[in-house]
C-alpha cells in the first residue's frame, strides 16, 4: 500500500486468502457506498489488475485519508488478517511433513536451507564471470595481436585433404 498523493492511494498487495473480485465486491464497495451505519469512506476507485498482480488506485477526500492514516491504512482498508500458530506443520528441506513448535524453529531451518543455496547460487555466478572474462580475455588478445601484425589471417590458402577412398 502506498499513499500517492494527499487524496490518493495504491493498493498493491491483499492479505492471504483474499481473491481480487471478493476483495472488491466486499469491501471496495461496502466503503464506496456505506451503509446505514456508515457514511461512505472513499469516493471511487480504479483497477488495474493483471492475472498475476493486484493493483487499486483509491481516491477519497483528504480528511478521510487523515482519518484513515490515525487509524491505520492497512486496517482501515482490511488488509491485514492474523493466524494462530497451534498447527504449523510444513514440508522440510528434504520434502517430508514436519511439525514445528514455534515460528523461530521454522525460520531457523529455513535460513540454514536458504544459506546453503546462497553459496550454491554465488559459486554459480562466479563461474559464469570467469567464463565471460576467459572469453573476453581471448577476444582482446586476438584483437590486440591482430593490430600488432603477430596475427595473419588475409592471404592464407587453406588446403584440405581429402582421406576418403572412393
Amino acid at each position: 500500500m502506498a499513499v500517492i498523493s494527499n487524496h490518493e492511494i495504491e493498493i498493491t498487495e491483499l492479505p492471504i486468502r483474499v481473491w481480487t473480485q471478493n476483495y472488491k465486491e466486499s469491501v471496495m464497495e461496502s466503503l464506496l457506498h456505506g451503509s446505514e451505519k456508515t457514511p461512505a469512506l472513499i469516493n471511487d476507485y480504479k483497477e488495474y489488475h493483471t492475472d498475476t498482480t493486484v493493483r487499486f488506485v483509491v481516491s477519497m477526500s483528504e480528511a478521510n485519508l487523515a482519518k484513515a492514516e490515525a487509524e491505520g491504512l492497512h486496517r482501515h482498508f482490511k488488509l491485514q488478517s492474523s493466524y494462530t500458530t497451534t498447527s504449523m506443520v510444513l514440508y522440510d528441506s528434504n520434502g517430508c511433513l514436519k511439525m514445528y513448535a514455534t515460528v523461530e524453529e521454522i525460520l531457523r531451518e529455513f535460513f540454514t536451507l536458504r544459506l546453503t543455496f546462497y553459496g550454491k547460487r554465488k559459486d554459480y555466478l562466479s563461474g559464469v564471470l570467469q567464463a565471460e572474462s576467459r572469453r573476453l580475455t581471448n577476444q582482446a588478445r586476438f584483437i590486440c595481436e591482430k593490430c600488432d601484425g603477430v596475427l595473419i589471417v588475409e592471404n592464407k590458402k587453406v588446403h584440405f585433404e581429402s582421406k576418403l577412398d572412393v
